[in-house]
């Protein structure tokens, strides 16, 4: 008990003295954010790397291809996972894939910063049309997926997800998150919806820097 106990206060101490942002490294964060996004958007690698902490964590493989098979050879024949190890992902390998970056960070393009408020504004997308709206949807359980009935009175499957992306202050990290959900319409289609991607910033000297970024299925 008495273990418990002062584990519990270790745990409270490392709590209470976390660092976080102050409110002006908040607005300093997002403002650089909207750096790192117009990057993106421009194809501006060197901007881009110069905003990230290398080696990057080497959880941030999702950068240079989301998982695809190690067979896959997809980049001068070599697949860009083959390249990855403990030490974690180099700036030469960046540039070396920098077209696989910008198409796997553009969800973050997504993400809307008002400085005017110090706000970040979250953002929802689905693949549900009007029309999908208008049918009556059946759960299978053998097939964990729903379907519909068509004009031939046949079964169709399918399943809605829900694109969302967030970003929050953690302490002294910056986590921007991406999402995907089972849209309300098909609330039980997990196995079609469930995906997470996070990417890690933090303040570096005041200059903002993506240092890891994490990818779970």
């Amino acid at each position: 008990m008495k273990k418990l106990i002062f584990l519990l206060v270790i745990l409270l101490c490392v709590t209470l003295n976390a660092k976080v942002f102050t409110k002006e490294e908040k607005k300093e964060v997002m403002k650089q954010f909207i750096i790192f996004q117009k990057a993106i958007e421009e194809k501006d690698i060197d901007t881009l790397k110069s905003m990230m902490s290398f080696p990057l964590d080497d959880h941030s493989s999702l950068l240079l291809g989301k998982f695809i098979d190690l067979s896959d050879k997809t980049i001068n024949g070599v697949n860009p996972y083959a390249t990855i190890s403990e030490e974690g992902i180099s700036e030469s390998q960046v540039m070396r894939y920098k077209e696989n970056v910008f198409k796997n960070l553009k969800v973050l393009t997504s993400l809307k910063v008002n400085l005017e408020k110090n706000i970040i504004i979250s953002h929802t997308e689905s693949d549900l049309k009007p029309e999908d709206k208008l049918k009556k949807y059946y759960y299978d359980k053998n097939l964990t997926s729903y379907y519909f009935y068509n004009e031939k009175n046949e079964k169709e499957y399918k399943n809605f997800c829900d694109y969302k992306i967030k970003g929050e202050f953690a302490n002294d990290v910056f986590e921007v998150r991406y999402t995907t959900e089972p849209n309300a319409l098909t609330p039980k289609s997990k196995d079609s919806c469930m995906y997470l991607e996070t990417y890690y910033f933090k303040l570096d000297n005041n200059a903002l820097k993506m240092f890891k970024t994490i990818a779970i299925p």
